[in-house]
């Protein structure tokens, strides 16, 4: 009853671990879906055991929608349809967060922060093949005030399909 009368239902909340119990309801209530979350197993989980259903009803669920994750893979493919012959394509994000200053404050994002971190996968796509492996990193410049920085692959669900939608991308990899 709680999505009564909406269209869409915007996840934009630290709530992964109720992933099963918010896809049902958006799925029972016939609402369109978005999250900006990251891609928790539990939430990908959710999300295949109801896509027939989601498919059957004409549902739109987008996941992943925010900036990370959400614009990785879609920076990518929109810079193969732009660069002719482009073969790699590494994207990196710089994250200069002050955790102190959620310390007290947010406890379930510093839950679900904890449980990303357990479930980490630091995959790249090279030679074809997706990779994983925890000695490759990769240096981007940031500008003033950060300047260069080394950072480490993170898969990203989003990642996926790229390959396929773009098969002269030989390499690529999201980096924190």
């Amino acid at each position: 009853r709680a999505l009564a009368g909406v269209h869409a239902l915007v996840v934009a909340s630290s709530t992964t671990f109720a992933a099963e119990t918010v896809v049902a309801a958006a799925v029972t209530a016939k609402v369109d879906y978005l999250d900006i979350q990251l891609g928790a197993k539990v939430k990908i989980a959710a999300l295949e055991k109801w896509k027939p259903e989601i498919e059957k009803l004409g549902l739109c669920f987008i996941t992943d929608g925010g900036c990370h994750p959400g614009l990785p893979a879609a920076m990518i493919r929109y810079a193969a349809a732009q660069v002719p012959g482009l073969s790699s394509a590494q994207v990196g994000i710089l994250m200069a967060v002050d955790w102190a200053v959620y310390e007290d404050q947010d406890k379930a994002t510093a839950a679900e922060f904890l449980q990303l971190m357990l479930e980490y996968d630091p995959s790249t796509f090279a030679g074809r093949q997706w990779r994983k492996s925890y000695s490759v990193t990769h240096s981007f410049d940031f500008g003033p005030p950060f300047g260069r920085r080394q950072c480490v692959p993170m898969f990203l669900e989003e990642l996926r399909g790229v390959p396929e939608q773009c098969p002269g991308v030989q390499s690529l990899g999201f980096f924190v």
